[in-house]
C-alpha cells in the first residue's frame, strides 16, 4: 500500500511541474520617467515661401508603461533567451514643432549561449552536431490572456503590452480596443480590428525593433478637424528603428501627425489610408544624420476635409534636413499615392508634398489635390518626378528650389492657380530636364524659371498658355535648351516666350507654335549694362502668330549680334 501511494505522491508530482513550467505570469510595469526638452533654431526654405520655424526634441512619455513578461520556470540552461524591458526611445520631431515621445519599450537581452561539446576517447569517430536554430517569437492571441477587453470602454494598454512583449500578436476581428499607447518590436496583426487612442500625447503604436511590423485594420484618436491641430498631441504610428514596416492600416483623426519617423533607414509604407490629420499625415525627418530611403507607395493621405483657412503644414513632408546641407536622405520610391488637401489654403506651406535634402529617388504615378504646391522638391538632387496627375494647387502643381540635377517626366497637369512648373531658389536651380510634360489650365505660365536658373531643358512637351499668358517665362536664367515641344496659344495666350532680364543663350529647336495673340519670342531688360545675347530658333514650325520677335529694353541695356528668331 505505501509502495501505491509513493507511486501516486510522483505521478501528482510531475504532472503538476509539467503544467507550471510554462505559464505566464506578468509582472508590475516598469516605472518611467517624462523629459522634454526644447531646442530653439530658426532655418528659412530656399524658395523664400517657408516661415522661420523653431525646432523641439521631446523624451519619452508613457501611458501606463512597459510591462515585462516573465516565464515562471526553473532558472534557464546554456542556449536560453530571457527578455527583460529597459531603455526609452525618442524620435527627432518636425521642424517647429515637438514630435510627441515614444513609449518606453522593452530590451531584449540574450544570455547563456553557445555549445558545449565533449571532446571524444582517442581514435574514436564522432559526428558533429548542428546548432539548433533560434525559434521564430510566438503568435498570440488576444482574447487568450486574461484581462484584454476589446469593447472600447476598458482600457486594454497594459495586457497588449504584455502579448506585445512576447512575440507576434493577432488581435480579435471586429473588435475596438482602447490604449494609452503601444511598443511594438515584433508583428501586430490588428485582423480588422481597431485600436483607439484614449491618451492625448504620445504614439499610438511605436514600432520599436528592426523589422517590426503591423498590418490590416485601423487606428483612430479623438480629433476632430474643428480643433486646432497640435504637433505635441497624440499621433498614429512612430518609427523608432529600421527596416520597419506598415500596410493595410487606416490612421485618422489625430491632432499631430499619422505616421512619423526620425533617423531610421528603409521603412515601408504600403497601401494605408492617413486622413483628417490635424498637422503633417505622413512626415519623415532624420535631421541628425544621413539615412537610406524606403517606400511610400499606394497610400492615400488626406488632408482635405480639415479647413483651409487652419490647415498646417502638408500632407506628407518627407528630409533629410532643413538646415544642414550634409544631412541627406537617399534611395525614396514614392509611388501610386494620392494627396489631397483644401483648395486655397492659407499657409503656403500647406503642400500636396514637399521633399528636401533628398538625393536619387523617385516620385511616379501619384495624383496631387490642391494645396499650395502640389509637388515640391527643395535643395535634392538626382530626383525624378514622373508619370504624376496634378490639379488645383493655388501656386504651382510642382516647384523645383535650389535643385541640382532632377527631372520631370510626363506629368499631366490640369490646373493651377500659378504657374504648372516654377523653378527658383536663392542659390538657384542648375541641371534641371523637363520632358514630355502636358501643362494647360494655369492661370500663369506653363513654365516659370526664376533668378539663377541654369542649364534648363524643355524637350517634348505640350505646352498650353491661359488668356494673356505665357507658356514659358524665363527670368535671370541663362543656357537653356527647348527641343520638339508643342506650344498652343488657342488664340488667347501672348507668347511662346519670355526672356526677361537674362544674358539669353537660349536656343528654340523644332516643335511647333500655333495660335498666339502677339509673339513667339519677348525679349526684356531694364538692367544697365546687362547683354542678352544667343536668342535663337531653328527648324520650329509657326502658325497663327502675328510676329515672331518683341524686344523692349531700358536704361541701358542691349540686345547682342546672334538675335535669331523668325517666322
Amino acid at each position: 500500500m505505501n509502495r501505491i501511494t509513493v507511486l501516486l505522491g510522483l505521478v501528482f508530482f510531475a504532472t503538476l511541474f509539467s503544467c507550471k513550467k510554462d505559464e505566464i505570469v506578468p509582472t508590475e510595469p516598469i516605472s518611467t520617467k517624462t523629459t522634454n526638452k526644447t531646442i530653439d533654431s530658426t532655418a528659412s526654405a530656399a524658395s523664400g515661401k517657408t516661415p522661420a520655424v523653431d525646432t523641439a526634441k521631446s523624451g519619452a512619455v508613457s501611458g501606463q508603461g512597459t510591462a515585462q513578461v516573465t516565464p515562471k520556470s526553473p532558472t534557464p540552461s546554456t542556449g536560453t533567451t530571457t527578455q527583460t524591458g529597459t531603455g526609452t526611445t525618442t524620435t527627432k520631431p518636425a521642424t517647429g514643432t515637438t514630435i510627441p515621445a515614444t513609449p518606453s519599450t522593452g530590451t531584449t537581452t540574450k544570455t547563456g549561449t553557445g555549445t558545449t561539446t565533449t571532446k571524444p576517447a582517442t581514435g574514436a569517430t564522432t559526428t558533429p552536431t548542428t546548432p539548433s536554430t533560434p525559434s521564430a517569437p510566438p503568435t498570440v492571441q488576444a482574447q487568450a490572456l486574461a484581462g484584454v477587453y476589446g469593447d472600447g470602454i476598458h482600457d486594454d494598454t497594459r495586457a497588449l503590452q504584455q502579448l506585445l512583449n512576447v512575440g507576434n500578436v493577432t488581435l480579435l476581428a471586429g473588435k475596438t480596443f482602447n490604449v494609452t499607447g503601444l511598443v511594438v518590436s515584433h508583428a501586430l496583426n490588428l485582423n480588422g480590428a481597431t485600436i483607439a487612442m484614449t491618451g492625448t500625447r504620445s504614439y499610438t503604436i511605436s514600432l520599436a525593433a528592426s523589422g517590426a511590423s503591423i498590418t490590416n485594420g485601423s487606428i483612430v484618436g479623438q480629433w476632430n478637424n474643428s480643433m486646432a491641430g497640435n504637433p505635441n498631441g497624440a499621433a498614429g504610428i512612430g518609427i523608432s528603428a529600421d527596416n520597419v514596416s506598415i500596410s493595410y492600416v487606416s490612421v485618422s483623426s489625430f491632432p499631430g501627425y499619422g505616421i512619423a519617423s526620425g533617423a531610421f533607414n528603409n521603412p515601408s509604407i504600403t497601401y494605408c489610408t492617413i486622413q483628417n490629420t490635424g498637422y503633417i499625415g505622413f512626415y519623415y525627418d532624420p535631421e541628425t544624420k544621413s539615412t537610406t530611403g524606403g517606400t511610400f507607395s499606394h497610400n492615400a493621405v488626406d488632408r482635405s476635409m480639415v479647413p483651409a483657412s487652419t490647415v498646417n503644414e502638408a500632407c506628407a513632408e518627407i528630409r533629410g534636413s532643413v538646415a544642414n546641407d550634409a544631412i541627406l536622405t537617399s534611395g525614396w520610391t514614392i509611388s501610386s499615392n494620392s494627396f489631397k488637401m483644401p483648395s486655397k489654403p492659407a499657409k503656403l506651406v500647406a503642400e500636396c508634398m514637399e521633399v528636401r535634402h533628398m538625393t536619387n529617388s523617385v516620385i511616379s504615378n501619384n495624383v496631387f489635390t490642391a494645396g499650395t504646391i502640389g509637388c515640391s522638391v527643395v535643395a535634392c538632387s538626382g530626383v525624378t518626378v514622373t508619370a504624376n496627375q496634378f490639379s488645383g494647387s493655388s501656386q504651382e502643381a510642382i516647384e523645383f528650389a535650389d535643385a541640382k540635377s532632377c527631372a520631370t517626366q510626363n506629368n499631366t497637369i490640369t490646373s493651377s492657380l500659378g504657374a504648372g512648373i516654377l523653378i527658383n531658389g536663392g542659390t538657384g536651380s542648375n541641371g534641371i530636364t523637363i520632358s514630355g510634360d502636358n501643362i494647360s489650365g494655369t492661370a500663369g505660365d506653363c513654365i516659370h524659371a526664376y533668378f539663377n536658373t541654369q542649364n534648363l531643358v524643355i524637350s517634348g512637351c505640350m505646352l498650353t498658355a491661359g488668356q494673356n499668358k505665357n507658356m514659358v517665362n524665363f527670368q535671370g536664367t541663362s543656357a537653356v535648351k527647348i527641343q520638339n515641344t508643342k506650344f498652343n496659344g488657342n488664340g488667347t495666350a501672348n507668347a511662346a516666350v519670355i526672356v526677361d532680364t537674362c544674358p539669353g543663350n537660349i536656343a528654340i529647336i523644332g516643335g511647333t507654335v500655333s495660335n498666339l495673340k502677339s509673339f513667339v519670342v519677348t525679349i526684356y531688360s531694364a538692367k544697365a549694362g546687362l547683354v542678352t545675347d544667343n536668342v535663337t530658333m531653328a527648324g520650329t514650325t509657326i502658325s497663327g502668330v502675328p510676329k515672331a520677335l518683341n524686344v523692349v529694353l531700358q536704361n541701358g541695356a542691349s540686345v547682342g549680334s546672334n538675335i535669331a528668331v523668325k517666322l
